[in-house]
């Protein structure tokens, strides 16, 4: 299959095996049908390199969990220790982080589907029965996400790491579903919008 490869000979062409693994720290252009995942690292090397200082940022590796999970895949994310066992700090940082976006985030990210629809100029989106979580990535400059060809009717609209979900104002032109955004998005790595609508 074109866009995949793994470590040995694909198996799911032969029909054997349950998932697919991309090559390392691949991530494909589009979305990919069945279970498959990206094995990634957190700077440029596998195992531990005194001399490797290429991290990743948080924002980064968020960013690139977003996208791999918006399109049906699994983030394999390596840490590699030292020869006593040790995390590397700067992967302990990363990783501590990460779990910090997730506490709030989670929801937008674990048991989700893949994007029902191509992706955004701002950012992803994932799914669950019932709901889209739209993840802003870059705030459009008008301050308004748009959701192109939308069928349906939504619900309400409200940002997740608001606790009193209060409701975002949608209106729907054309076809077009538009959301208005907050002057001030409440994570600029990603601030995830919940819609909720009649599936």
């Amino acid at each position: 299959m074109p866009g995949l490869s793994g470590r040995i000979a694909p198996p799911w062409e032969i029909g054997i095996g349950d998932y697919r693994e991309l090559g390392d720290n691949e991530i494909p252009e589009g979305k990919i049908e069945g279970y498959w995942e990206t094995p990634a690292t957190i700077n440029d090397t596998w195992g531990y390199k005194s001399y490797d200082h290429n991290w990743k940022s948080t924002g980064d590796l968020i960013h690139k969990l977003v996208e791999i999970v918006s399109k049906g895949g699994v983030y394999l994310l390596n840490v590699g220790p030292t020869a006593e066992g040790v995390i590397p700090q700067p992967s302990v940082e990363r990783l501590e982080a990460i779990g910090e976006w997730l506490k709030i985030n989670g929801e937008a990210i674990y048991g989700t589907d893949a994007c029902p629809f191509e992706e955004f100029e701002w950012g992803r989106c994932t799914a669950k029965p019932g709901k889209l979580y739209l993840h802003v990535l870059a705030l459009p400059d008008d301050g308004r996400i748009i959701l192109p060809d939308f069928s349906g009717s939504i619900k309400r609209a409200y940002l997740l790491a608001d606790p009193e979900c209060k409701s975002l104002r949608v209106k729907n032109e054309g076809g077009d579903v538009f959301i208005d955004l907050p002057d001030k998005l409440p994570d600029l790595v990603d601030t995830v919008v919940v819609v909720e609508k009649d599936f």
